[in-house]
C-alpha cells in the first residue's frame, strides 16, 4: 500500500481541521507528523483496508516523507492551534484552581473568626 491509494486531505481541508476534536482527551499537543499520522489512519480505516498498525505507521512516515512542504507547515499550523488550545485549558483549569483555594481559605477564615 503507497499513498496513491489514500487520498490525503489538501491544504484548506487541513486548515479546517477540528481542533476542538483533535485536542479532546489530550494533556499534550501532536507533533505535525502525528496530526498527519491520525488523519493517515482514519482514512485507511475509512477505506476498510485491513493492515497491522506497525505497516501502517511505516506507509504514513513514508507517505509524509514525500508531502510537499506547504502540507507539512499547514500540519504545524494546526498542531500550533491544537497546543494554543490546550495551553489555555491548563491556565483555564489553573486558574479556577486558584479560585477554589481562595475560596476555602475564606471560608475556614470565616468559619474561624464566628468561632470568637
Amino acid at each position: 500500500m503507497d499513498k496513491m491509494d489514500i487520498k490525503m486531505p489538501n491544504i484548506s481541508e487541513i486548515q479546517k481541521l477540528d481542533v476542538e476534536e483533535l485536542a479532546r482527551g489530550r494533556n499534550k499537543s501532536l507533533n505535525a507528523f502525528f496530526l498527519y499520522r491520525k488523519e493517515y489512519t482514519k482514512r485507511v480505516i475509512a477505506s476498510g483496508m485491513k493492515i497491522k498498525m506497525t505497516e501502517l505507521s511505516k506507509t504514513a512516515a513514508n507517505s509524509w516523507k514525500n508531502e510537499s512542504k506547504k502540507v507539512k507547515k499547514a500540519y504545524a499550523e494546526v498542531s500550533m492551534r491544537v497546543d494554543d488550545l490546550l495551553q489555555k485549558r491548563r491556565q483555564e483549569k489553573k486558574h479556577t484552581r486558584l479560585s477554589m483555594i481562595q475560596i476555602r481559605k475564606r471560608f475556614h477564615k470565616n468559619q474561624n473568626s464566628s468561632i470568637i
